[in-house]
């Protein structure tokens, strides 16, 4: 099973370089809206989790999957054009959580900090299937 060394980001399903800067991913989804014919609109604040291996948000108003970044608050839906921020785990958590996940193989990281689940569930759950918890 494959195993990469990082969480995959909207950088990485766009193409553009990691240390690309918002501008230059809001360019994306500007272009990205123009070709489609999206008119851009104001949509919720929706919150982040790890699903496969990526940071995801999932549009209140397509039901669409849009991969993010942990470090830009707003994202367009590439389906419908709803710009929502996003919430994301504070610094701390969100960096042992990755960590966490980032011992597992890629098709086994998931997380829902949206829904409750702690870092320390993680760390449990890694024990349990004998990988190392990072501790």
């Amino acid at each position: 099973m494959p195993k990469s060394n990082a969480i995959k980001t909207a950088l990485h399903i766009a193409g553009l370089k990691l240390d690309a800067g918002d501008a230059d991913l809001m360019a994306y989804e500007d272009t990205w809206a123009a070709r489609r014919g999206l008119l851009r609109h104001k949509g919720d604040t929706i919150s982040a989790y790890i699903s496969d291996n990526r940071w995801v948000v999932t549009c209140p108003e397509c039901n669409s999957g849009i991969v993010v970044l942990p470090r830009h608050e707003m994202i367009m839906c590439l389906e419908c054009g709803a710009d929502h921020r996003v919430r994301f785990p504070d610094t701390r958590d969100l960096a042992n959580g990755e960590a966490a996940l980032l011992e597992r193989q890629d098709a086994n990281r998931h997380w829902f900090p949206d829904q409750g689940e702690p870092v320390s569930h993680l760390r449990d759950e890694n024990r349990a299937q004998g990988i190392p918890t990072g501790e």
